[in-house]
Parts: structure tokens; C-alpha cells; sequence
């Protein structure tokens, strides 16, 4: 079902709430069914083309990045246009929401979780490479995730996805609660 109104009881002005996850966790599926959700993903292939469109210099993924905060930046500051913004992992991308003061939520799978979300990736269409790919991805950020301490005290939660659970299940735990 299509929802394009925000959540109700969200109070005027409220900032959104910000989650950065994994690939294969839901963003995606949930940004497609519910309208005041969004997702900025570098990996984005919107991303990669306005990057290649830059004339500065650096690498494609960071400028991608860079481009991604600026639309952060701007959906941020409009409270009330979404409740949620879902950002994929990124070091870069965590490192500029402290530096910016916002609070965020991680929510990452259990690194036992590797095959099931080798699994989703396949599931959702991706080739056997961008699976490995995603798969040392999986192998780096997850215990990167775990081991994470957070000094600045914006991370306001880390949760760790057990087998079958999705960001939906973490973020609307009750069916109907939208």
C-alpha cells in the first residue's frame, strides 16, 4: 500500500529521523511504499551520473558522497517534508553527521548473517561479482559496525538485525502502525 502523507503524530518542525544500514536490509522496499521515507545511497546510479558531470577533482565514489550530503543537507533542513532518511553505509557519510551534529540510528545485519544477505543481493537481481563485492563490503563493515564506539553521543541506537529481519521490522515493529 502507498503512503504519501507522513507519519502521523510527528510534531511540526520535527527533524527526521536519520538511519544509516547495510545493503539487502529494506531500504530501498521501504522508500518505494511509504512516501515520506527517503533513501540516499552513493551507489545510486543518480548519484554516480551527477558525480561524472563534476569537473573537480577526486574519486567518482567521493564526489558521489559529497553530492548525497548536499541533498542530505537540503531534505534535513525542511522539517516535515519526510519522517525517515535512510543512508547506506558509509565512513564518510557517518564521519559528516557528527561533524554536522545530527543524531542517527545504525541498524546492521549479525555478521553470522552473511549468506542470507548474499542470498537478498542475488534475490533483488545483482550479478555474481557486485554479490562478492558486497559480500567483502559485508565482511569489512561489520565488525567495523560492532565494534563502533560512538564519543559524540549522536548515535542514538545500534541495532543488530537477527535472521529475517528487516529495517521495516526495526522501524514499524507493529503492522498497522503507520
Amino acid at each position: 500500500m502507498e503512503h504519501s502523507q507522513p507519519q502521523q503524530g510527528l510534531a511540526p518542525g520535527s527533524k527526521p529521523m536519520v538511519v544509516m544500514t547495510f545493503p539487502g536490509v529494506g531500504k530501498t522496499w521501504l522508500t518505494k511504499r511509504r512516501g515520506y521515507v527517503r533513501e540516499l545511497d552513493a551507489d545510486d546510479s543518480e548519484y554516480v551520473r551527477r558525480a561524472k558531470d563534476l569537473k573537480e577533482e577526486g574519486s567518482l565514489k567521493l564526489k558521489a558522497l559529497q553530492i548525497l550530503m548536499k541533498d542530505f543537507d537540503a531534505l534535513y533542513a525542511n522539517p516535515g517534508e519526510v519522517t525517515h532518511i535512510l543512508i547506506g553505509s558509509s565512513d564518510y557519510v557517518r564521519d559528516r553527521l557528527i561533524e554536522r551534529q545530527v543524531p542517527f540510528t545504525m541498524i546492521y545485519p549479525t555478521k553470522a548473517l552473511r549468506d542470507e544477505y548474499s542470498d537478498r543481493w542475488r534475490a533483488q537481481g545483482h550479478k555474481e561479482p557486485k554479490v562478492e563485492h558486497m559480500g567483502v563490503l559485508y565482511d569489512v563493515f561489520g565488525p567495523r559496525v560492532e565494534d563502533f564506539r560512538d564519543d559524540s553521543g549522536l548515535v542514538t541506537k545500534i541495532e543488530i538485525l537477527e535472521p529475517g529481519l528487516y529495517l521495516e521490522n526495526i522501524l514499524w515493529p507493529f503492522p498497522g502502525a503507520l
